[in-house]
């Protein structure tokens, strides 16, 4: 099964580390730690991602996808 980006959110009171173990322990492929917004980011298959959102200390997980923001010489995006 093909893998996908995903951002995991982590609760308040969640250790970062114990988490990320038990994520790449599950088959997430951890690529950022972002300690100062709670977030790890990397790929997992969707089946994997499914398991991910009901581990104790994850808040959420979605889809990271690419975001492009025009410069401001072209004026407002919408």
């Amino acid at each position: 099964m093909k893998q996908s980006e995903w951002i995991v959110t982590l609760t308040e009171k969640a250790p970062m580390a114990s988490v990320t173990r038990r994520l790449e322990k599950m088959g997430f492929s951890v690529k950022e730690k972002l300690t100062e917004i709670r977030c790890v980011t990397g790929s997992a298959t969707p089946a994997v991602a499914e398991q991910i959102r009901h581990l104790d200390g994850v808040a959420d997980i979605a889809p990271n996808s690419e975001m492009h923001i025009d410069p401001p010489e072209n004026g407002p995006t919408w």
